[in-house]
């Protein structure tokens, strides 16, 4: 039977359930009828929740559905046979504490038990003022036990926030520090030409540049920029993420048509490492996704594969539905690839193959760096179309990224929050 501390009325009190909980959940496991009784009334006046049953039987089945923070039990037999199936919950239930009751007074029979892993050993009769004491303590190492746990994992979860702090730090010095750089140096570079101009030493054109001179300083200062908006636009999208979860908008448009857009405005990236880009996406395959969020998808999924592909490599991207309910799309490399162990934390924000203090800024450049938030980000985004995003990798032989994608989501927007951390 499962009982918690009732009124007088017999109907639950709230204020006394709440302290039945906060003092653990007992099972009591004791043949006798009449003896069950007492336990009970006494375990009901002191505030505890509790089960009890009559056999062993009953108590491992109890145990497996759910099980108690301590188990007081009535032994009957040789000390050997009843120590066998104490032994036996101890190796499966760690953390149960077993509080053992009898009327066999013998040292092996102490001795059995103890080495089987009770908590504590109680001699029949039962003075309940000292079970009461010893039900008290054995609760209170639990509840210490538990408080360990708690502060352990919080001091894991606080370590693992500062391990992200300090490689965003890290990161994001490394990342802004070449664009602004080079921003900084363009801009005097023409302050100065300017400047000459203005005094008459210049030659023709703009300021103190001829126009064929000015073509690349302008190219240089736009590829800059743009990599400063990269980083802008992805911590957006990382802080909206973090703070009202990934919104998805469902819509039907034609995937070929997306690829088109993605690999036109990637045409520069593509035509400076000579990759062999091939594309084999049926011309009238529809799908049904948030078609912005979809394009910053398979969009940082070709920048990973031109980043980590040496030049003149191989690039090919390939979609089709399967069974009329996913689409499936993958984005296959022969770049370097990724081991097993990066393979398991390449989405992890902030999470850089190779040593952080090698890292190097580049948005196109073989083996280029980056915040680290790209594919965090495409799995934050596929999780919120209630997909996944799967990776096939070896070492030296590249790598494919491939994406299984619903497509009997309701076409009207829906809300993916973050899920808590640990």
């Amino acid at each position: 039977m499962d009982r918690m501390d009732t009124g007088g009325n017999g109907t639950e009190n709230p204020l006394e359930n709440i302290q039945a909980q906060n003092f653990g959940q007992i099972l009591l496991v004791e043949e006798e009828p009449l003896v069950r009784k007492v336990w009970e009334r006494h375990l009901k006046r002191w505030g505890h929740g509790y089960s009890s049953v009559a056999t062993w039987g009953e108590a491992l089945a109890h145990i497996n559905r759910r099980p108690p923070d301590v188990l007081i039990t009535d032994l009957l037999g040789p000390a050997r046979e009843s120590a066998a199936p104490i032994r036996r919950i101890k190796q499966t239930y760690p953390n149960l504490e077993i509080i053992v009751v009898t009327a066999h007074n013998s040292i092996e029979m102490a001795v059995e038990t103890m080495k089987a892993g009770v908590y504590e050993f109680m001699m029949k009769p039962i003075n309940f003022r000292h079970a009461e004491l010893v039900l008290s303590n054995c609760l209170k190492h639990i509840g210490a036990r538990k408080e360990n746990i708690r502060l352990r994992q919080q001091n894991q979860d606080l370590q693992m926030l500062n391990e992200i702090k300090a490689k965003f730090i890290a990161l994001t010095n490394h990342e802004l520090r070449t664009p602004v750089g080079v921003v900084l140096s363009v801009a005097e570079l023409l302050r100065d030409e300017m400047k000459r101009g203005a005094a008459g030493k210049a030659g023709p054109g703009t300021g103190g540049f001829p126009g064929a001179e000015l073509q690349p300083v302008i190219e240089l200062l736009s590829s800059s920029a743009g990599q400063l908006n990269d980083i802008v636009s992805q911590m957006h999208d990382l802080t909206e993420m973090r703070t009202n979860g990934v919104l998805v908008n469902p819509t039907k448009f034609n995937l070929l048509k997306l690829w088109e857009d993605i690999r036109s405005e990637l045409s520069l990236s593509l035509s400076k490492r000579g990759h062999n880009l091939t594309c084999n996406i049926p011309e009238q395959l529809s799908v049904l996704a948030d078609r912005d969020k979809f394009k910053k998808v398979i969009r940082e999924l070709l920048l990973n594969a031109i980043k980590f592909t040496r030049d003149k490599g191989s690039i090919e991207i390939s979609a089709k539905l399967v069974n009329g309910e996913f689409l499936e799309i993958s984005l296959a490399d022969n770049g370097v690839g990724i081991n097993k162990e990066q393979q398991e934390r390449i989405f992890q924000l902030f999470y850089e193959a190779g040593d952080i203090h090698g890292h190097h800024t580049s948005s196109d450049g073989f083996m280029g760096g980056g915040m680290g938030v790209g594919l965090a980000i495409v799995n934050e985004i596929v999780e919120a179309h209630q997909g996944k995003v799967l990776l096939q990798s070896n070492p030296g032989a590249g790598s494919t990224f491939t994406l299984r994608i619903p497509q009997n989501l309701p076409a009207h927007e829906q809300t993916v929050q973050e899920r808590a951390a640990g």
